[in-house]
């Protein structure tokens, strides 16, 4: 890394590495950590202009409230899964951990897999509950449901954790009253 360039208050840096003809960058999230990515671009003007548009991207979404780095729901639920496998096999994991490993294999990545994490909104969560109720057959009971919300909580808490989400979306997964979630609080026809 030979040659480096500094933009934007030294928030963009631009540079080479050894393997490669094209540029890199790093740009500084409001997080104070660093997002890298490749500009895909020899020509140092052109590199210098993806780099800032991405930056400029990234405060505009944190600014709008919005996520500036998303996963797909399948990555974050996959992350999760590998985190509550590991602490049941430590022995510091609950029981329930093995029933949130199964909702998120047979439940919640077949349904939300492809979708950015950070577009999940109550509409999708509307979606989702029909779409449950056409794979068991039935309308699922109060404990199935709240057997799955646990399992989406825990996926979008590691989202938050690693700022995939923005925290207002974690607001949506949250306790509304007494028991109830906001996925809870859309009740089928004819539940009480």
């Amino acid at each position: 890394m030979s040659e480096i360039y500094h933009y934007r208050d030294k928030q963009v840096v631009l540079y080479k590495r050894d393997d490669t003809p094209k540029w890199q960058a790093r740009v500084k999230l409001p997080t104070g950590k660093w997002h890298r990515l490749s500009t895909k671009k020899i020509d140092l003007d052109e590199a210098k202009k993806v780099a800032c548009e991405e930056f400029d991207q990234i405060r505009f979404r944190d600014q709008n409230n919005l996520s500036f780095t998303t996963k797909r729901f399948s990555s974050v639920a996959k992350a999760t899964k590998k985190e509550l496998q590991d602490q049941l096999v430590s022995g510091y994991g609950k029981v329930s951990f093995s029933h949130y490993v199964g909702v998120i294999d047979r439940y919640l990545i077949p349904f939300f897999g492809n979708i950015n994490i950070d577009s999940i909104d109550y509409k999708k969560l509307q979606e989702f509950d029909q779409w449950r109720v056409q794979r068991l057959g039935r309308v699922p009971k109060k404990s199935t449901i709240n057997n799955h919300n646990s399992a989406l909580q825990r996926v979008f808490a590691l989202a938050l954790k690693n700022n995939w989400i923005h925290p207002f979306q974690e607001n949506l997964f949250r306790f509304r009253s007494g028991n109830e979630t906001l996925c809870q609080s859309w009740r089928y026809p004819g539940q009480d």
